[in-house]
């Protein structure tokens, strides 16, 4: 939760883009890596057509996945990357199991 709570205190800063002197501040304080993960990290929430990555099933389900699904996967699987979880809520009947297990 450390992390997340950085990650927090850096959008304001991401949204308004930091200038070099500000970007070189934090990767001395937190560490590039840090500051290049939290950036990519805070554009999902900031970017309206981000783009999660594509996956490889690691099952092959008898039914074909609707595109909702495959996003909702890929949604989970970009959580996944920064250690967070998160819950799969939807109406009854579209496929939160196949996801689930995907």
């Amino acid at each position: 939760m450390h992390i997340l709570s950085m990650m927090i205190q850096l959008l304001p800063l991401c949204q308004q883009g930091l200038g070099e002197n500000e970007l070189q501040f934090f990767k001395e304080r937190v560490g590039s890596d840090m500051v290049t993960k939290s950036q990519e990290f805070l554009s999902i929430f900031t970017q309206s057509n981000i783009q999660c990555k594509d996956f490889q099933l690691t099952i092959r389900p008898s039914a074909e996945l609707r595109e909702y699904q495959r996003q909702g996967i890929k949604w989970m699987i970009q959580l996944g990357r920064y250690g967070l979880n998160c819950a799969l809520c939807d109406d009854m009947g579209l496929g939160k199991t196949i996801q689930s297990l995907s």
